[in-house]
């Protein structure tokens, strides 16, 4: 299975600052490769757990983020520290996007806002001339 065109996953956490930082997990750290017992052919499974209704979170992220990230639970002061794990493929203080073409996204964005001031214009002339 080619792991290479799932996208990164993005965590966004709020620090006590109210700042908000990102976690990056990549495709190899929370997408299980497993067998399917129906036809035994190898199938991609997300390694979430999804949280019941009794839970504040509708996610678990449980082993699966603890292999990537050292996570310091500091009770006394009600706080919570990460730090990339040496099991992790990415880098320290790796950086990842959910979007994998930025540049593309906001060129066609300023085509699409210019074809819409030009036909908004052009149907004024049209309209007014």
């Amino acid at each position: 299975n080619d792991l290479s065109r799932i996208p990164s996953l993005v965590i966004n956490v709020i620090d006590e600052s109210d700042q908000q930082f990102d976690l990056c997990m990549s495709p190899d750290e929370y997408i299980l490769e497993s067998m399917d017992p129906l036809n035994g052919r190898s199938t991609c499974v997300p390694a979430l757990q999804k949280g019941s209704t009794t839970q504040p979170v509708p996610l678990i992220f449980g082993m699966t983020f603890m292999r990537s990230f050292y996570t310091n639970f500091d009770i006394r002061n009600n706080r919570i520290g990460f730090a990339r794990s040496n099991m992790s493929p990415l880098p320290a203080h790796a950086k990842c996007s959910v979007d994998a073409a930025p540049l593309l996204r906001r060129a066609v964005w300023v085509v699409s806002v210019f074809v819409a001031l030009f036909s908004v214009f052009f149907a004024c002339y049209v309209l007014f001339a």
